[in-house]
């Protein structure tokens, strides 16, 4: 069986020992906590219907949060189990904890199963429906890692169902209607994250890209471009539909419209112009007019609804 050197010097070993980084902080590297604000969508119904506002309203979408980071990190400790082999070839994931040795396969199942243990606990405690929502993010997640992420296009609609639950969990755990838009909005902002995620790994990899993801092959810029417009273009249009239509009219959200239409924009300025957009949470963390357009646009938001 081929060999390949790990970045660290290893041997190319499944239950090698961690070493130079201790366990727990490759542990911590390992779920991902960067990518828990992407659960951040959890609160989008919430904030939206005014529930977040009140005390117990924000405790329990804090705890349903807490929830799907759970059950999320969970998931990146078996995407990163079953890929490891894979990832050693990558001139960025070679360097994730099981791919280069500091975080053994075991280690990392365990810890998946004590986090996939507490998210459902968790999420039974809040609501029962809330917990089927947590299930079918967890079954569409692995469903994703096994399956969905070598089939074009499936792979990407895949990733925007996650975020889709996640408002919808939002929802049902408050107890309140969701609106179709708000649902629909998220969708197509998903979408053109994923395809972004694509262009960028594509351009990224070359003619190396199949033999990182298989899927790869079946897209190319051009077509990865396109999209990416027309998501674009369909995320605005839904917003603007869902601001005016959605949430009473007396709130006048329409005014957040141009902190999203900016967001939008620099988010496709970031990725065609700069070749950026391979981890949409790396460009928010990293972009500080980006990180300035979605603060505007909570303080708006949040002033709005509040009179």
């Amino acid at each position: 069986m081929r060999t390949s050197p790990t970045p660290s010097g290893l041997a190319d070993s499944d239950e090698m020992a961690a070493t130079r980084v201790g366990v727990i902080p490759a542990l911590l590297a390992a779920i991902r906590p960067k990518q828990w604000l992407k659960n951040g969508f959890v609160a989008a119904a919430g904030l939206f219907s005014l529930e977040i506002g009140t005390r117990s309203g924000a405790l329990t979408v804090l705890a349903a949060v807490a929830c799907f980071c759970a059950i999320s990190s969970a998931v990146y400790l078996v995407n990163d189990v079953i890929d490891r082999h894979d990832d050693r070839h990558h001139p960025r994931k070679r360097l994730r904890p099981i791919a280069a040795g500091h975080l053994s396969v075991g280690a990392a199942l365990v810890c998946a199963a004590c986090l996939a243990a507490i998210a459902l606990a968790g999420a039974v405690a809040l609501d029962r429906w809330f917990a089927v929502t947590v299930a079918g993010y967890a079954i569409n997640s692995v469903a994703y890692v096994l399956w969905l992420k070598y089939q074009v296009l499936l792979d990407v609609f895949s990733i925007a169902t996650g975020f889709v639950v996640r408002v919808l969990a939002g929802a049902v755990v408050l107890r309140v209607d969701p609106s179709e838009w708000i649902l629909i909005c998220t969708g197509l902002l998903a979408l053109m994250l994923g395809f972004a995620k694509r262009r960028h790994e594509l351009l990224s990899l070359g003619e190396e890209g199949p033999r990182h993801r298989q899927v790869l092959a079946e897209y190319s810029p051009a077509f990865l471009d396109s999209m990416l417009v027309i998501s674009a273009g369909a995320t605005i249009t839904s917003y603007s539909v869902y601001t005016a239509t959605g949430v009473p009219a007396e709130h006048h959200l329409t005014a957040t419209l141009p902190f999203v239409v900016y967001g939008v924009a620099r988010y496709l300025w970031l990725v065609l112009h700069r070749d950026e957009g391979g981890s949409p949470t790396n460009v928010v963390w990293n972009d500080r007019p980006m990180q300035i357009a979605i603060l505007g646009w909570i303080v708006a938001s949040a002033v709005l609804l509040s009179l």
